[in-house]
């Protein structure tokens, strides 16, 4: 028996299996985006084997060759795509990744703070 998985299929897979490895079930509002991140990895896909099979440019009536609106389709589909998986939380609240711009500002702030205390400007 073969597996005949769209590439969306395959993604969702494995996103729920590392946040299930993470202990995070999606809520309602993150399926949907899964749902919906599923849909556009497959019409990406779609769009991807439309290039392959009819290249990436075209002839206009002119006779220039331009880029194929295939490869603008598939690029907004793919940034799309991005913003729907940037609405699921991936890491367990223990697990979260720090944010080095707070680190840093942090850290200057701490600094400052430091700076005044001791009298130093």
């Amino acid at each position: 028996m073969t597996d005949n998985k769209t590439a969306g299929q395959v993604l969702v897979e494995k996103i729920l299996a590392d946040l299930k490895e993470e202990g995070i079930v999606p809520d309602s509002r993150e399926a949907e985006l899964l749902d919906h991140a599923r849909d556009m990895a497959d019409r990406i896909e779609e769009l991807k084997g439309l290039v392959a099979e009819h290249g990436s440019t075209i002839v206009d009536k002119l006779g220039n060759v331009r880029p194929s609106p295939l490869l603008s389709e598939i690029r907004q589909s793919t940034i799309v795509l991005t913003r729907c998986l940037n609405g699921v939380q991936m890491y367990s609240e223990e697990n979260m990744p720090k944010d080095h711009r707070k680190q840093k500002a942090g850290a200057a702030s701490w600094a400052a703070r430091q700076g005044r205390a001791t009298g130093a400007r």
